[in-house]
C-alpha cells in the first residue's frame, strides 16, 4: 500500500508514546524542558491551537532564480529562519535543451502519469523555475534528522497523481515522519506528534487517491480566507491592513467554516498577477499580521494555525506568531561553546567526515539563527 514504509514499526511503539510525552510535559519544577516547534510552552498545545509561521507558493524562490519568484529563499532557507507551513505546487517535468541550457517543461497530467514523468515543484509553467520534488523532500528530511522536535504542515496544489506523490515521499525518506493518524475532528499536541514522529502533515488539493495519510485539505480538515488581493495601486495595501477592510479579507473561502485548522492567505499581488516586495514589506509587519488575525479570530471564531505570506524573512512573520501563540519572551542567545555543545550533539549519530561537515554546518546555522526569537 502507498505510503506505508518505515512507519510500521515505530507505530509499534504507539503504547510509549503517550507515557513519553507525558514524561516531557509532567518534568519536575525547575528542569529543563525540550521545546516544540522552538518553545516549550507549544508542547502542551493541539496542532489546532498553534499558530505557525507559513509560505505561499513555497518553492518560488529568488535566490534559486525563478521567475517572478514568491520568496527570497529557498524552502530549506524558510526552514532556518523560521517558516513551518508550506504552499506548494506540484507538476510533472521533462528537461530539455534549450539554447544550451537545460530547462524543464511541464507535462500534463495525463502525460505524466503515463510516462512516469518526474515530480516537480513548478509555478504555472515549469519553464520558469523547477525543484525535483524529492531533492526538496530529502533537504527537509535532513532537516528534521538535525531538528527533531519540529512539525510542519505541507498543503500541496497538486497536478500529479497521488501515488507518485507518495512515491516520492517515501524515496526521499520523508514518510518517516508522516502524520498518518486519521483525522477524526480532533488534533494530537505537539508533544504527541514529536513523540510518535507523526510531524509532517501533508495536505492536496484535489487526488489524494488510496494513499492513507494524504488527505484533502478543505473537505474537513482547513478552513481558510480569501486568496485574492490584488493590487493596482501603492495604497491597495490596505486590503490587508485597514481596520475597515479586514473584516470582509476574513470571510470563508474553501472549507467554509468547519475546518479545525485555519490558513489566513496574507499577500498581495501587484497589477494582479505580480509578486511584489513592495507589498511585502507593509503587510508583513508584526502589527499587520497581528491585527489582521486577531480581526479573522473575531469573525471566524478561532485564530489562524498558518499565517501564509509572500517574501518570508521581509518583515516579521516569526515574530507575529510567537505574539499570537502568547510566547513573548526571546530565547537567551547562546555562547561559542554553547553552540558548539548543540552542534556537537545534533550531529552525534553520524560518523568521520559526516560528523566533521555536520557539526560544521550546524555550527555554522546556529551562529546565524542564535537571535532569533522562539516561535
Amino acid at each position: 500500500m502507498a505510503g506505508m514504509g518505515g512507519k510500521v514499526s515505530r507505530h509499534l511503539l504507539g503504547l510509549g508514546v503517550a507515557v513519553i510525552a507525558g514524561l516531557i510535559l509532567a518534568a519536575p519544577s525547575g528542569a529543563a524542558v525540550a521545546p516544540c516547534n522552538g518553545h516549550p510552552g507549544l508542547c502542551s498545545r493541539t496542532l489546532d491551537r498553534v499558530v505557525l509561521p507559513g509560505t505561499h507558493n513555497s518553492m518560488g524562490a529568488e535566490e534559486l532564480g525563478w521567475s517572478a519568484p514568491n520568496q527570497t529563499f529557498s524552502i530549506p532557507g524558510q526552514l532556518e529562519r523560521g517558516a513551518r507551513a508550506f504552499l506548494i505546487d506540484t507538476y510533472y517535468g521533462r528537461p530539455v535543451q534549450s539554447n544550451g541550457t537545460t530547462v524543464v517543461q511541464t507535462v500534463d497530467k495525463s502525460e505524466g502519469v503515463e510516462t512516469d514523468a518526474p515530480v516537480y515543484l513548478c509555478h504555472y509553467n515549469c519553464t520558469g523555475g523547477a525543484s525535483l520534488l524529492e531533492d526538496v523532500f530529502t533537504e527537509i528530511r535532513q532537516f528534521l534528522e538535525e531538528n527533531p522536535r519540529e512539525v510542519l504542515v505541507f498543503i500541496n496544489e497538486d497536478y500529479v497523481a497521488a501515488d507518485d506523490f507518495a512515491e516520492v515521499v517515501e524515496a526521499s525518506g520523508l514518510i518517516d515522519y508522516t502524520y498518518q493518524r486519521p483525522l477524526d475532528g480532533t488534533w494530537p499536541t505537539l508533544a504527541e506528534m514529536i513523540a510518535s514522529r507523526d510531524q509532517v502533515l501533508f495536505l492536496a488539493g484535489d487526488d489524494i487517491g488510496d494513499v492513507p495519510w494524504y488527505h484533502r485539505a478543505y473537505d474537513g480538515p482547513m478552513r481558510e480566507t480569501p486568496y485574492t488581493f490584488n493590487a493596482y495601486g501603492e495604497a491597495d495595501t490596505a486590503l490587508l491592513t485597514s481596520p475597515d477592510l479586514l473584516p470582509d479579507s476574513c470571510r470563508p473561502n474553501r472549507g467554509g467554516n468547519t475546518g479545525g485548522l485555519f490558513l489566513m492567505n496574507h499577500w498581495i499581488l501587484g497589477s494582479g498577477v505580480l509578486p511584489i516586495k513592495e507589498f511585502a514589506e507593509v503587510v508583513n509587519t508584526k502589527s499587520a499580521l497581528v491585527n489582521r488575525a486577531r480581526a479573522c479570530e473575531e469573525i471566524r471564531g478561532k485564530l489562524p494555525t498558518i499565517l501564509a505570506v509572500d517574501f518570508f524573512g521581509t518583515g516579521d512573520v516569526v515574530g507575529a506568531a510567537r505574539e499570537l501563540n502568547g510566547l513573548a519572551v526571546d530565547r537567551p542567545r547562546l555562547t561559542p561553546a554553547q553552540i558548539r555543545n548543540k552542534a556537537r550533539s545534533l550531529c552525534k549519530r553520524k560518523k568521520g567526515r559526516a560528523r566533521t561537515s555536520c557539526i560544521k554546518k550546524q555550527t555554522a546555522r546556529l551562529t546565524r539563527l542564535n537571535v532569533r526569537p522562539s516561535l
